[in-house]
């Protein structure tokens, strides 16, 4: 009497293969396609029993097979799983079974049956596909996976952190500046050191985790199963983003230049709530980059809730300060500078934000917004019209005559643009400065990227009549080798060293080292943020020839300026004509 498996089987086409086997594997039956499959004469099976069918079976795939068949008629139930076979021709083949172990009356195995089915194209096409689709999420520059590559892992582990007990995180990184890169050495430069970045991602990570780069300058990692405790598990993120960011800012050595890169992330926890998407985990992660940013980059910090309301008040504020160039919401105060006995030799410009419904808001709120937001170009370009605008009508009223230095601060990316010197050209042909000489102020941050291609610029537009001053001079990347070789006329020491000057022994030394060492150069210093008789005495007996600060005169409007009597009045005040802010 036919078994129910085998009357299921009875009319299936001889592209199946079936087979009937005792339960040590001795071929019992087998059809008239079983040589198709395997090449092997059916006598080989039954007549001669020279072979079991698992002799077939490829060496990788037995132990996996023995023990799923092994369980299923265990728990007496059928099987189906896909494995390896070789023929006799040596050739590998994947086939699917389907079987059932047969039972006597008295509960005992007799032998098992099954189907076997030739997959071999299914898989050669399947295996194709999952090619296309991993080239599909490979990013080109990093061979990393891309943003589609993140979102199907980050789905899985989500997932599985739901179902288990334990806590991952994922961590949101942005390269520092890395624009700067791109713009001085050009996009192929910046694919190799993306490149570059990818392999030192890669090399600290374990094989569990993942790394992905979403695009531009923006990486992700997944650092699964960390610990069952989310306290320790932060503790294990933090560590990994400190191993990260020291592993990213070591040299790069490309064509020629020595590049410093630093990077900036944000982590967040993936405690095991599938009701928090995928997009609302970058989101966060996203967040917390930003925080790490506002620290000082070069940092890490981890999401919470009063980061996303911080997050979305910045986003708010870009928007708002694209419209506030649209609408010339800003004005300008000047801030004199000083020779130590009290005479004004110059000014700098300082953009102030007149916000129609917050009020005043600082530059040090929305500068940085500026910069992330890709506004700070445009922002640099019009304090400098303004600012010219102003003083060329504050001359021709017949102030300064004697003449003074205009400082305007340039961001490192803007000073960067391969165009800058042309735009600077262009816009000072518009005035007439006369009895006035520009000074723009530049950070240390230019100097990390290439000093001879930066000093060439420089030359340039000293021979246009502009000044160069090197600002906030020791909180960077300050080298005693590009202040030699850039053709500076003015550094400015910051004001975090002047602050406790006399007090403080290790702030004296340092202002004792850059005033040596700028005498030497034939360097100007103006020591920044002096409030009180006890600095400027200390910076006189030092040496120090010039100083800005809150003892001379805060920054104000040019009319408050000529009212406390800061320049020397050549005509009546009434005949000033600058009024602010600068659309009024």
């Amino acid at each position: 009497m036919k078994s129910v498996f085998e009357s299921l089987i009875q009319n299936i086409p001889a592209t199946f293969y079936r087979c009937k086997c005792d339960k040590n594997w001795t071929m019992i039956f087998l059809n008239k396609a079983i040589h198709d499959l395997t090449y092997y004469p059916s006598s080989d099976f039954i007549l001669n029993k020279a072979r079991t069918y698992s002799s077939l079976v490829h060496p990788d795939d037995i132990n996996y097979i023995y023990c799923s068949v092994r369980q299923a008629v265990k728990q007496n139930k059928p099987w189906n799983f896909e494995y390896r076979i070789i023929t006799a021709e040596g050739i590998v083949k994947w086939v699917s079974e389907t079987g059932i172990g047969i039972f006597s009356e008295a509960n005992e195995l007799e032998y098992l049956e099954g189907l076997i089915t030739d997959i071999s194209e299914r898989k050669v096409a399947q295996e194709q596909l999952n090619h296309f689709k991993k080239q599909a999420t490979l990013d080109v520059p990093t061979n990393l996976p891309n943003r589609y590559g993140l979102i199907e892992f980050l789905k899985h582990e989500v997932s599985r952190t739901s179902r288990h007990d334990y806590v991952s995180a994922l961590m949101f990184l942005d390269l520092d500046r890395f624009k700067a890169v791109n713009d001085l050495l050009g996009h192929e430069a910046g694919d190799l050191v993306l490149n570059i970045i990818a392999v030192r991602l890669n090399k600290g990570q374990r094989n569990e985790d993942f790394v992905g780069r979403l695009g531009g300058d923006e990486f992700v990692i997944v650092l699964t199963e960390l610990d069952k405790d989310p306290q320790v598990a932060a503790e294990l993120a933090q560590t990994a983003a400190q191993r990260i960011i020291s592993s990213i800012e070591e040299t790069i050595q490309l064509s020629g230049h020595n590049l410093k890169v630093s990077c900036s992330i944000g982590i967040t926890l993936l405690l095991g709530s599938e009701e928090t998407t995928t997009e609302q985990l970058l989101k966060q992660a996203d967040t917390a980059m930003y925080h790490a940013k506002n620290k000082g980059r070069g940092a890490a910090s981890f999401f919470c809730e009063d980061m996303q309301k911080l997050l979305e008040k910045r986003l708010n504020l870009a928007r708002e300060l694209n419209e506030a160039l649209e609408q010339e919401q800003f004005y300008l105060h000047y801030q004199p500078q000083a020779t130590i006995d009290d005479q004004v030799f110059g000014v700098e410009a300082l953009m102030r934000w007149n916000h129609p419904t917050r009020g005043l808001v600082g530059p040090d709120e929305f500068i940085p917004v500026a910069e992330e937001a890709g506004l700070i170009n445009k922002l640099g370009c019009y304090v400098l019209r303004h600012a010219l605008s102003e003083w060329s009508k504050f001359l021709a009223d017949g102030f300064c005559e004697g003449g003074i230095k205009l400082a305007v601060n340039i961001s490192p990316s803007h000073f960067l643009q391969t165009d800058f010197v042309d735009q600077i050209k262009h816009i000072v042909d518009a005035y007439e400065l006369q009895n006035c000489q520009l000074v723009l102020e530049i950070t240390e941050g230019v100097a990390v990227h290439d000093v001879a291609d930066i000093s060439d610029k420089m030359e340039t537009l000293r021979q246009l009549g502009i000044g160069l001053s090197l600002d906030d001079f020791g909180t960077g990347y300050s080298s005693l080798s590009y202040i030699k070789r850039l053709p500076l006329d003015t550094l400015k020491i910051d004001r975090s060293f002047v602050l406790d000057i006399h007090t403080d022994p290790n702030d004296a030394a340092i202002v004792n080292a850059i005033l040596a060492m700028t005498a030497s150069l034939g360097i100007d210093v103006i020591a920044e943020g002096v409030e009180t008789e006890a600095q400027r005495h200390f910076l006189e007996q030092r040496g120090c020839k010039f100083y800005q600060g809150y003892l001379f005169s805060r920054p104000a409007p040019l009319r408050e300026l000529v009212e406390k009597g800061v320049f020397e009045q050549s005509v009546d005040t009434s005949r000033l004509r600058i009024v602010s802010p600068l659309s009024a």
